[in-house]
């Protein structure tokens, strides 16, 4: 069984923007002990497919393409950090992603729909996870998030991407097995 899911990475240019913003808040004295994500890594999840029998990808790719051939391509804009569930117990910290007029959240119920098994949809945040909490409770990070100056960028929704995740000792390691580019009519510039 395969554990896969789909996402749309974060662009070179923001990844690298974010980076060094990043190692900076890293390198600070006062910065809590996290598990600091990839920034290879980084992208928003849309869907989480779960255990995949490897025999099914080709169907769920399929599936995703659909979806593609049917969404045009649009931008968002990024911002901000956060924490989930809530900055004074936090498990992981996000970079925000804004989507105003919920694109990218339709976006993510359709390749739901499309790629995940019968139920109800996920509860959809989009988001960059950067960091996660060793403290199995969450730690208290309100005073140190928000004093944080994270980069304004730009996400180009321009392809869905089907990963499957590799578990290892350290963090998980991400492997693109499909990547189906938006080819629907029209394209925003949000």
């Amino acid at each position: 069984m395969w554990r896969c899911f789909v996402g749309v990475p974060v662009p070179a240019r923001l990844r690298t923007d974010l980076g060094a913003v990043v190692g900076l808040w890293r390198a600070q004295g006062s910065a809590p002990d996290l598990r600091w994500t990839d920034p290879d890594d980084w992208h928003v999840t849309l869907a989480f497919h779960g255990a995949t029998d490897s025999s099914a990808v080709p169907d769920l790719v399929s599936a995703l393409r659909m979806v593609a051939d049917a969404t045009g391509a649009f931008r968002l804009r990024t911002g901000g950090v956060g924490a989930f569930p809530r900055p004074a117990a936090a498990h992981a910290i996000w970079y925000g992603v804004s989507d105003p007029d919920h694109r990218l959240t339709d976006l993510a119920a359709r390749v739901q729909a499309a790629a995940m098994p019968p139920g109800p949809p996920a509860r959809f945040h989009a988001h960059v996870t950067l960091a996660r909490s060793r403290v199995r409770g969450g730690e208290p990070l309100g005073p140190w998030l928000a004093a944080l100056e994270p980069p304004n960028g730009t996400l180009m929704v321009n392809a869905l991407t089907l990963f499957r995740s590799h578990l290892t000792q350290g963090p998980a390691r991400y492997e693109v097995l499909a990547r189906l580019p938006l080819r629907g009519a029209g394209s925003g510039h949000g």
